[in-house]
């Protein structure tokens, strides 16, 4: 399958800034935004053209999330954090790149253990 757009999970503060930067960057890729926020169609009008559209996807289904990633060049993760591992497991087995603002690993963890188990996990 060839891949046809950018993709952004969640559209808050920084997923707005990621859709922000690239809406104005030179290659004019289309933009999928995914997110369950009402009038999020409206928020994103104020840009010209028809390059951004909207989503609404259940991030709860792999197999929904995944055919979404499938056809994605590039997927920018700004979910809330229990979704975050499970977006860079499904990225993973699709083979597509994902951009994250989340840890994968709480940084704030000190033991090695933990977060040896973690980072088996994925």
């Amino acid at each position: 399958m060839s891949r046809q757009y950018l993709l952004v999970l969640g559209c808050g503060m920084q997923g707005r800034a990621a859709v922000d930067d690239l809406y104005h960057r030179a290659d004019p890729e289309p933009i999928v935004v995914v997110d369950n926020r009402p009038g999020l169609s409206d928020d994103l009008s104020l840009y010209a053209g028809d390059r951004i559209s909207c989503r609404m996807v259940d991030l709860a289904d792999p197999d929904e999330v995944r055919d979404l990633m499938a056809g994605a060049s590039v997927v920018v993760e700004a979910l809330p954090p229990g979704f975050a591992r499970g977006m860079i497991k499904i990225a993973a087995e699709v083979g597509v790149s994902l951009v994250s603002s989340m840890y994968s690993v709480n940084p704030a963890e000190s033991d090695p253990t933990a977060i040896a188990r973690a980072n088996d996990d994925l």
